[in-house]
């Protein structure tokens, strides 16, 4: 996008903005009473620069002694009154220009970047104005402005190369390392007296004739064979080692390296209006004089000189104008700001007296108001004006010449375009907001609907012929339910929504979604990970709605203690830039599997949900909510606008199950017959025909013959729970060697139902290996256990065949970036059915099951997983003597094991499971060993990990307990 549209873009928002008179801005002062009354025109306000006048009262010397008592006096009040004015005037501009920043208006890719060329105080060649330009340098700094400059005073041996490395930006761009934009050339007395030096002039001279010749070569020569970057290379080395041999000399300065650049950056590039020559005293004829090179191309900004008290306020506007000059791209959002700061400074003596933290933290939310105002006007059409109407005249009467300088034209704004999301919001955060949204973001939120498989080509094409979801689509706003029954296909329908709706309107709608996975990691089921995702997805795309965020999360880095948020917090931060966002673009939530969180947080979601829904009535643009969910939890919509899914999906089950007959070798008759019984037992359940499906083609592979799949067919149970028996029988009974391993797939799926987050295939190696029921007498290490698999691909396979298809391995990214391969139920109501002991239903070793309930088979499987995890820790603690904490982490299962031990023995203890043997493992009575193993615990589990959780170093097992909730 041409950098000129995305200026009008920017400049459309803010030139529809009011400026507010009111509030901080214009302040009353509480405590007296007083209403806003003081104005002031440009440059009235007497202020002095950084206390340097303060003070520089002249004493008329009056005849009257007490007459020069009171005058003294009198003038010692106004100095303290010029002190408070200009420390609230710097918060006032340093507050402006945060607020600004926290939008990313100028650290935008499309913001220009600029070195700024200055000379320091140097007290034998003159005065340099130093002190003003570095403060205006911590302005650009505040602003986040892509700003570069030679800040460094005295800088000798290695450290002059750096300087030559950030000065070659300057250079003609074909030999310049990412040269700038623009050049700020501020103007000085000492710079003059440089210029003016024989020395300077004769080092200047040879710095523009040094590989001049390879210069020419490259911009009027055939370049057509000629390597541009080696010439560039070679260019830069001859000019630094010219500073090198004369960085030492008498006359050298690194400012005059400078000039040379801008120079032959002018000559060369023939942009002499990218160059912005700068005087804070002595006028233009000064600048042209020395630099003569600018005389016919370019306008001067020329500061005028003042003394005492004023000077500092007039430094903050000029500093404003150098802001329409380089951002002459963006003129409305300049105006905005100089307008906040005129209404401002205007009431600064109206403010003197109240304190400066009331002060900024009132000024702080005021800007906060009007950056919020500024996205609810959203883009306008722009009038039409003449190139002339965005020309500031810089220095009436000292304008050499007319010729326009560099301005992105504006265009009338495009009517058709009104509902799109402007594009400048639609930028990436920056480093800082990166590394503040990684407390927000974690892999996991992702990994649920990169492994929902994508709808086949030929079906759901009626979601979009359903009358709801054309309602909901039209109106563009309310709730849209996507409802059914277990396995119908759910998700898959949200899935193919949300794939569908976000390339077709990702100009005009921000789409922001969260799958809900109860078998994932617990951040994948609860409302805190649900507003951290959300929150996450919208700050990433559109950081300049995150005010309230950024403001808060900037004063928790500057402590350095930046932490997750609460989750009222969360909602609070959610709610604030949601609202925020859909002042100025449309927004649709999409939330999947309700009820896989849980009844209670699911019906508080949907509380959640209701809230937005009805707040979305008070926003410019609408708020539309897509979620799925069983029928159970009730949830009623206002408008009434659902789909219920097994009513009609019937021929999508149809389309897939005749492609999988279609694989098996039978005759025509007898696969319509098996589709009719199919599709008759899935009954509009889409998971009910794959798993038959399933079952078929295994049987069809190991030899039956057609009336034997007719038999299993119609032998398949109508209920959920003793259909995945069935399978799950069968798996083990199609083998002959399968008896010796039910115990490694019982063991795996009390594992799967009750693991904080999924395993990866080798933990669940190291876990079986941990396992009592595998373990050998005597052994010392996981690898020469009974229950240790050889490698990943032989576990692998063994999960998926013996759990007949229940479970599956998918591929997931871990937390370094990488994949890995985990185990996982194949749908939440296989996660149901694996944390009951109706699994063992149909297996040979089913007695153990037999007088649990459902809570004591969780309650045991906790147990025996947390038996795994001491079991581990105990085989492998004795070698991590002189390791890093993170080289014991990285052992397989090690990590898991640490970190969760105490979590499922806290786990067990709540489902009725005694855990008073914990006592004889490592409690006081267990000896030396014991505490050693938990020394060793406590070294792996780490400091902070042991802190948060209320502990201090070595801790007992009656401590350990008393954190963990358990009793021994």
């Amino acid at each position: 996008m041409p950098k000129y549209l995305l200026s009008v873009l920017i400049v459309t928002l803010c030139s529809a903005l009011p400026v507010v008179a009111g509030s901080v801005l214009a302040y009353v002062d509480l405590s007296s009473g007083r209403g806003k009354g003081y104005q002031t025109t440009s440059g009235e306000a007497k202020t002095s620069t950084e206390g340097e006048d303060t003070g520089r009262i002249q004493d008329e010397g009056s005849q009257d002694e007490g007459s020069q008592d009171e005058r003294s006096q009198e003038k010692g009040t106004e100095a303290v009154c010029e002190i408070k004015t200009q420390e609230r005037l710097r918060i006032l501009m340093d507050e402006i220009l945060l607020g600004y920043a926290l939008s990313n208006f100028f650290s935008h890719h499309s913001a220009p970047s600029f070195f700024i060329i200055y000379a320091h105080d140097n007290s034998e060649y003159g005065k340099a104005d130093g002190r003003t330009i570095r403060e205006f340098i911590r302005y650009f700094e505040q602003m986040k402005a892509k700003t570069r400059s030679d800040r460094s005073q005295d800088l000798e041996g290695r450290a002059k190369h750096n300087i030559f490395d950030n000065q070659s930006c300057l250079l003609p761009k074909r030999v310049a390392t990412d040269p700038v934009d623009k050049v700020l050339l501020c103007h000085s007395e000492v710079l003059s007296n440089y210029c003016a030096d024989n020395a300077g002039r004769e080092f200047m001279s040879k710095l523009k004739h040094t590989g001049k010749d390879l210069l020419d070569l490259l911009y009027h020569g055939n370049n057509d064979d000629l390597n541009t970057q080696q010439v560039g290379t070679d260019y830069q080395q001859d000019l630094k080692e010219l500073v090198e041999n004369r960085c030492y000399e008498a006359g050298f300065h690194h400012v005059l390296t400078e000039l040379a650049f801008v120079e032959l950056r002018a000559s060369y590039d023939h942009n002499s209006t990218s160059i912005i020559p700068v005087s804070l005293r002595g006028g233009s004829k000064a600048i042209f004089k020395d630099l003569p090179y600018l005389e016919k191309t370019t306008h001067c900004l020329n500061m005028k000189h003042c003394w005492g008290p004023g000077r500092f306020q007039q430094q903050q506007k000029f500093f404003l104008t150098l802001l329409k000059r380089i951002y002459s791209g963006m003129p409305h959002v300049i105006t905005f700001i100089n307008d906040h700061y005129d209404t401002g400074s205007a009431n600064i003596k109206d403010n003197l007296n109240i304190p400066i933290e009331e002060f900024r933290r009132h000024l702080r939310w005021e800007v906060s108001e009007e950056l919020r105002r500024s996205l609810k006007h959203g883009p306008f059409e722009v009038p039409k004006r003449s190139l002339t109407d965005y020309i500031e005249p810089w220095t009436k009467g000292e304008a050499t010449d007319q010729r326009t300088p560099d301005i992105d034209m504006p265009i009338e704004h495009d009517k058709s375009s009104s509902n799109r999301i402007p594009r400048w919001l639609l930028v990436s955060p920056d480093q800082k907001q990166k590394r503040i949204l990684g407390l927000l973001g974690f892999p996991e939120m992702r990994y649920r609907i990169d492994e929902l498989h994508e709808a086949d080509s030929e079906t759901l094409a009626w979601v979009e012929t359903h009358p709801s979801y054309q309602k909901w689509i039209h109106n563009d706003s309310g709730m849209l339910g996507i409802r059914g029954v277990p396995g119908c296909g759910k998700s898959t329908v949200m899935k193919y929504i949300l794939t569908k709706l976000q390339p077709q309107n990702k100009q005009t709608h921000l789409h922001l979604y969260f799958f809900f996975w109860q078998a994932g990691h617990a951040l994948q089921s609860s409302r805190m990970g649900f507003y951290r995702a959300l929150l996450y997805q919208l700050l990433r795309k559109v950081p300049a709605v995150g005010f309230d965020y950024w403001e808060m999360m900037d004063k928790e880095d500057r402590s350095n203690a930046p932490r997750i948020l609460s989750l009222d917090e969360l909602q609070t931060q959610f709610l604030a830039a949601l609202t925020n966002a859909c002042e100025v673009f449309r927004v649709r939530i999409f939330v999947d599997a309700l009820d896989e969180v849980g009844h209670d947080e699911a019906r508080k979601i949907v509380a959640d949900l209701r809230k937005l829904n009805k707040l979305a009535n008070r926003w410019k643009n609408p708020l539309s909510i897509c979620y799925s969910c069983r029928y159970y939890p009730a949830i009623i919509v206002d408008n009434g606008l659902q789909i219920r899914v097994e009513e009609c999906n019937e021929n999508d089950i149809q389309n897939y199950v005749d492609k999988q007959l279609y694989l098996l070798e039978i005759e025509e008759a007898q696969r319509y017959e098996l589709r009719r019984m199919i599709l008759s037992k899935a009954s509009g359940m889409f998971l009910y025909a794959k798993l038959i499906m399933y079952r078929l083609k295994q049987s069809f592979d190991y030899g039956y013959n057609t009336r034997e799949l007719f038999e299993i067919v119609e032998g398949v149970p109508e209920d959920l729970a003793n259909f995945y028996s069935a399978i799950l029988s069968r798996a083990l009974n199609l083998e002959l060697d399968a008896e010796k391993w039910q115990d490694f797939i019982i063991a795996i799926m009390q594992y799967v139902a009750v693991a904080t987050r999924p395993f990866t295939i080798t933990e669940m190696r190291y876990a079986l290996a941990s396992d009592e029921m595998f373990m050998i007498t005597g052994v010392e290490s996981c690898e020469s256990s009974a229950g240790f698999i050889a490698d990943n691909s032989k576990m692998s396979y063994l999960v998926q065949k013996y759990s007949g298809g229940l479970l599956q391995v998918v591929e997931q990214e871990d937390h370094e970036g990488g994949t890995c391969s985990v185990i996982q139920p194949l749908h939440q109501t296989v996660a149901g059915y694996i944390a009951s002991p109706n699994m063992l239903r149909g297996l040979k070793r089913q007695d153990r099951s037999l007088g649990f309930s459902d809570s004591e088979w969780v309650g045991k499987s906790h147990e025996r997983l947390a038996r795994c995890c001491y079991h581990y820790i105990r085989l492998e603690h004795l070698r991590w003597d002189g390791k890093t904490n993170k080289e014991i982490l990285d052992a397989p299962f090690c990590d898991y094991a640490v970190h969760q031990w105490f979590e499922h023995v806290a786990r067990a203890a709540d489902y009725g499971v005694s855990q008073s043997y914990m006592n004889q493992r490592v409690g006081p009575e267990a000896g030396k060993e014991a505490r050693v193993l938990l020394n060793h615990w406590e070294s792996a589990l780490g400091r902070e990990t042991l802190r948060k959780r209320g502990l201090t170093p070595n801790p007992t097992l009656i401590d350990i307990s008393h954190a963990f909730k358990f009793k021994v």
